[in-house]
């Protein structure tokens, strides 16, 4: 795209139709005079060469210049884990009752059919220790997990699903448009 009708020539009349029309929009936009629109322009142009060489991204990485796109990336990793979360939480507890639903066969197990030796007395304790172990992690994690997960100290899921949806709705319509610039321009 030539920005000059005439290389000899570089003065702000000489730009070419296409660019003082560009100008011309975009001060229209904002309200404001031609010249001042232009100043603007080149101070955004002037800045956006900073933060390339700054960062060393082009344009279509939307993480640098987007700061939207960031906040999606952790809004949904926020979910991911806390799905996760909840996941990792019934699969503790269903470990939790194995180990308890065996330790107590087991120790029905000696009490009826072990003689009361010193060695059956110590197993009988070690299942007692067991029962008392699996009975923690139940009460330390499981439960006071879900209490956690219930009380949504951090943030609602729903707030945050929302704004998720909301998000990809305003990427959609971005890039729907093949408008790059849109998405840098309504900030």
């Amino acid at each position: 795209m030539k920005l000059f009708g005439d290389k000899k020539k570089r003065g702000v009349s000489e730009l070419t139709p296409e660019i003082s029309q560009l100008v011309e929009e975009y001060a229209s936009n904002r309200g404001i005079d031609f010249a001042k629109a232009l100043e603007e322009l080149i101070r955004k142009g002037y800045r956006y060469a900073q933060l390339e060489r700054m960062y060393g991204k082009s344009m279509h990485d939307r993480e640098v210049w987007d700061k939207r796109f960031y906040y999606l990336k952790v809004e949904a990793g926020y979910l991911y884990y806390r799905l996760r979360f909840r996941d990792l939480l019934e699969e503790l507890r269903s470990m939790a009752m194995i180990l308890m639903g065996t330790v107590r066969s087991l120790e029905l197990c000696y009490q009826r059919y072990a003689p009361k030796t010193e060695s059956v007395l110590q197993e009988l304790k070690e299942l007692e220790k067991l029962k008392r172990i699996a009975k923690h992690y139940t009460e330390q994690y499981v439960l006071s997990g879900r209490k956690e997960l219930e009380e949504k100290k951090y943030a609602d899921d729903e707030e945050v699903l929302k704004s998720i949806e909301e998000t990809v709705k305003r990427y959609k319509k971005v890039l729907g448009r093949g408008d790059e610039q849109a998405g840098i321009a309504d900030r």
